[in-house]
């Protein structure tokens, strides 16, 4: 194999000259005077709309999400606990002796 590596180095032709070149990346287009005028007249109805409206209370808070990770994690301590016991390997074992 290695005989034929060396052999095929010197019989194919190189890879061509432009297979090595790097393509010019493409110029950024400017957007137009209207187009930035439009953005910026967005931009301040959004910024009038957002300093109109309250502020909202969110319905939880910092405790209220601790607490749904605490249960979520002792949920995933019991599966893996159940997961590795020999109950779980016995109950696998009657399910395959039911089918």
């Amino acid at each position: 194999m290695i005989a034929l590596y060396v052999v095929m180095g010197f019989v194919l032709d190189p890879m061509p000259e432009h297979f090595y070149r790097p393509r010019p990346a493409p110029e950024p287009e400017r957007p137009s005077r209207r187009e930035r005028r439009r953005e910026r007249r967005e931009q301040r109805r959004d910024r009038r709309y957002w300093q109109r409206t309250e502020p909202s209370q969110p319905d939880y808070d910092t405790r209220d999400v601790r607490r749904r990770y605490q249960t979520i994690e002792q949920r995933l301590r019991n599966l893996e606990a159940y997961m590795t016991s020999k109950k779980f390997r016995l109950d696998r074992e009657l399910r395959g002796l039911e089918d």
